[in-house]
């Protein structure tokens, strides 16, 4: 008897350190008073996020809405626009004399405005005599309910999701907790710093949909989005040009841009060719077509996921012409040359190879016309700095071909010869980054590259320390630290930049990307594209200054702008830090 007394004793204690347990755990997020300041703004965004909650709480097809419309992310984050919804039909069942009836036309706005003399019914005179969100609407047009954080995750079918608004007086970085709600209406603290990894919805007003400083106006979710008419298609020697227009009545806040079809003789139906972005963007070049073969066109509007009816279905027969050079590429040899290079398809007869130049802020000019026999020359004509657009056309007496490109930026350092890389200067802005009782702060840096297979991250330093002086600026001191004598492996070579400052001498290992620039010569665009970043360890600790990038062709002296801490770093060519 005793055994079983002592054993219901422990089972009886493990249960109430266990309830204990819960409920510390649960009443350390409990609050007994609000984290935001009385104000008008606050107050209103309150009342707006508990008529929200009650909504959520109520309704199901609401939920469902609100997790539907987040994930479209119509200005690419979870956001939902009140304004948008406002009049989306819901279901409803109303209960009148004990018998339950399907109320019809019953809409958001209904649901809120219900949710909210739900909530705030002892403060009114009736239902009829006041409707809030009217209100609401014109002093914050921009009003949002969003999902920032695990909007997939969540199930909008059974759960309703903790809910808070971001108060006036929030700042990035220095507010730590916010109000929050759970769905029977306690109060909690939400931390405002780290991410959940559960669904929240947040209550503010939209970041991003702010044009030329005035608010869009977005139409009701009963809209139509106005379809374009007179679509006009014209064969060029390079391709098809297409045009259109919208009616002069036409509401543009309804149009984003353009969806252009095309049916090929190879294809069965239409299919999207292209999106021209600007609801003032009504022309389409496409050069893509082949000689002799027709084509047929038509355009629809769209308004984020939504289309238009068809615009009128245009046929053309793309024009005879040369076919482009089979390559074409600009290449630096030293830092007064260029080599221009190009192989054509010699079963056409070809007059003429017209090489046109641009120097990016002046005019496309025509640069040299050669014989077909001729497949090279040099451009001695360059200024240091300035980008050279080059492109190429085959003339023969059927037209003039499709242009190819390439570009060269021209560098300041010779390729032809290794060229040193000094760090001349490191300077900083923010006190906070060593304070005092650290004394002067050390600087940790490490540079990688990418090797010429264009995959492979190797270390060119693996950690250049810079100490400042007791005896120099507290902000800025002066180095005279080579990185490396940089002759590039291939054109448009970078150097990745890593710095910490450092506290300890304990190593902490984390990842970074080493970042390559090369051209693209697939999509034949005239540009830099940043295509290669492969993780990359940094096994010390302290204060993340962050990345900074130097491409070949940059100026030998510059400065690099780093993200944190005002941190800046000057390089060089020489010790002296001047040309």
């Amino acid at each position: 008897m005793r055994k079983n007394i002592f054993t219901i004793a422990i089972i009886a204690i493990i249960f109430v350190l266990s309830s204990c347990e819960k409920d510390e755990v649960k009443n350390d997020f409990m609050l007994e008073n609000v984290l935001f300041e009385q104000n008008d703004y606050n107050n209103e965004l309150s009342e707006f996020t508990n008529s929200v909650r009650n909504a959520l709480k109520s309704n199901e097809d609401f939920r469902c809405l609100i997790k539907s419309e987040a994930i479209r992310q119509f200005d690419g984050d979870y956001d939902v626009l009140v304004s948008r919804i406002i009049d989306k039909k819901l279901s409803s069942i109303e209960s009148v004399n004990g018998i339950n009836k399907v109320v019809s036309n019953y809409t958001v706005k209904n649901l809120l405005e219900d949710s909210y003399f739900r909530n705030n019914g002892s403060k009114l005179k009736v239902k009829s005599d006041y409707s809030p969100f009217e209100e609401l609407l014109k002093m914050y047009p921009l009003l949002q309910i969003s999902i920032p954080e695990n909007a997939e995750k969540w199930n909008s079918a059974t759960e309703i999701p903790i809910i808070t608004f971001i108060p006036k007086e929030y700042e990035d970085g220095v507010t730590k907790f916010v109000t929050g709600y759970t769905n029977d209406g306690k109060i909690i603290r939400i931390d405002a710093v780290n991410p959940p990894d559960y669904p929240v919805i947040v209550i503010g007003q939209n970041e991003r949909i702010e044009e030329n400083g005035e608010v869009i106006q977005f139409a009701n979710s009963e809209f139509n989005i106005e379809n374009p008419t007179s679509l006009n298609a014209v064969a060029t020697s390079t391709g098809v040009m297409l045009n259109w227009l919208i009616s002069a009545n036409a509401n543009t806040n309804n149009i984003t841009g353009y969806n252009i079809y095309r049916k090929s003789p190879s294809d069965n139906d239409f299919v999207l060719l292209s999106t021209c972005n600007g609801v003032y963007n009504q022309s389409y070049f496409d050069n893509t077509t082949t000689t002799g073969l027709t084509y047929l066109y038509y355009i629809r509007s769209y308004y984020d996921t939504e289309v238009s009816t068809p615009s009128n279905t245009v046929s053309v027969i793309a024009s005879n012409r040369p076919a482009s050079v089979l390559s074409f590429s600009a290449e630096q040899n030293n830092a007064s040359e260029i080599k221009l290079k190009w192989s054509t398809d010699n079963s056409q007869y070809i007059e003429k190879v017209l090489i046109y130049k641009q120097v990016i802020g002046n005019t496309n000019n025509l640069y040299k016309e050669f014989q077909s026999n001729i497949y090279e020359c040099f451009d001695n004509n360059l200024e240091q700095g300035k980008k050279v657009e080059y492109s190429i056309q085959i003339k023969t007496p059927t037209g003039i071909s499709n242009p190819k490109y390439d570009f060269i930026n021209i560098p300041y350092r010779d390729p032809s010869t290794p060229s040193p890389v000094i760090i001349r200067r490191l300077s900083y802005t923010d006190s906070s980054l060593e304070n005092w009782l650290r004394g002067r702060p050390e600087f940790h840096i490490k540079v990688l590259n990418v090797g010429t297979d264009k995959k492979t991250p190797y270390e060119v330093q693996d950690e250049i320390r810079c100490n400042y002086s007791l005896f120099g600026d507290r902000y800025s001191q002066s180095f005279s630290s080579t990185v490396l004598n940089w002759k590039p492996g291939f054109w448009f070579d970078m150097l990745t930049f890593y710095v910490i400052e450092s506290d300890s001498s304990d190593d902490w290992e984390f990842t970074f990307a080493a970042n390559l620039n090369y051209k693209d010569t697939i999509n034949k665009k005239l540009g830099v594209t940043s295509s290669i970043g492969v993780k990359y360890n940094f096994s010390k600790s302290g204060q993340k200054i962050g990345y900074q990038y130097l491409d070949y062709y940059q100026d030998k002296n510059i400065t690099l702008n780093f993200p944190n801490y005002g941190f800046k770093m000057t390089l060089s060519d020489n010790t002296s830090g001047r040309r």
